[in-house]
């Protein structure tokens, strides 16, 4: 089976972003990262608050909190403004040939074919490491954070894109006599 299709910026911005929203090792490290700047703000504004002679103890312990607290809810929506602008740099800071453009992704039994502008990727099925699904696109990791990236409206409909899959759950059996994990992506 082959699918043809195009890649743009917003298609690798939009994997990294998924990917960094997903992974647990970056979902660990931005929890730990908000809650010790929370924690930090918080202390901050405590020490501030002890100084000042105008406001009530009660006061002077619920701002910090109330400081701190506001931070960790609101930390999240701001670094992914943030994030969005840091992907698109890393991405168009180097040379990147063959990245946009148009794509050609063949499955056979014997491996995955990638093809565009730069050259062309053979990957045998020991090679895929798990199968992500999410609502606009399907990415066949080929390493912990390197996938090959197939938007899902590059199918003519819902049913070829699960015929898709099923191939290669399909095939990656055959070769590994295993099953290749899936996940599901937001």
């Amino acid at each position: 089976m082959k699918i043809e299709y195009n890649l743009d910026l917003d298609d690798y911005i939009n994997f990294n972003l998924i990917h960094m929203r997903n992974s647990p090792a970056v979902k660990r490290q931005r929890l730990l990262i908000r809650l010790l700047i929370s924690i930090g703000l918080t202390l901050i504004l405590f020490i501030i608050t002890l100084s000042s002679n105008d406001i009530s103890m009660a006061e002077k312990i619920i701002a910090p909190i109330i400081g701190g607290g506001a931070y960790f809810l609101v930390s999240p929506l701001l670094s992914g403004l943030g994030l969005r602008q840091q992907v698109k740099k890393m991405i168009t800071e180097g040379k990147n040939e063959g990245l946009i453009g148009k794509n050609i992704v063949a499955i056979s039994s014997e491996a995955i074919t990638g093809e565009n502008a730069a050259g062309e990727g053979k990957y045998f099925w020991n090679a895929l490491d798990k199968l992500v699904v999410s609502p606009n696109y399907l990415f066949l990791y080929v390493g912990a954070v390197k996938a090959i990236l197939i938007p899902r409206n590059s199918f003519n409909d819902e049913q070829q894109c699960d015929d898709f899959i099923d191939l290669i759950d399909q095939y990656y059996s055959e070769a590994t006599g295993d099953s290749l994990p899936r996940f599901t992506w937001k």
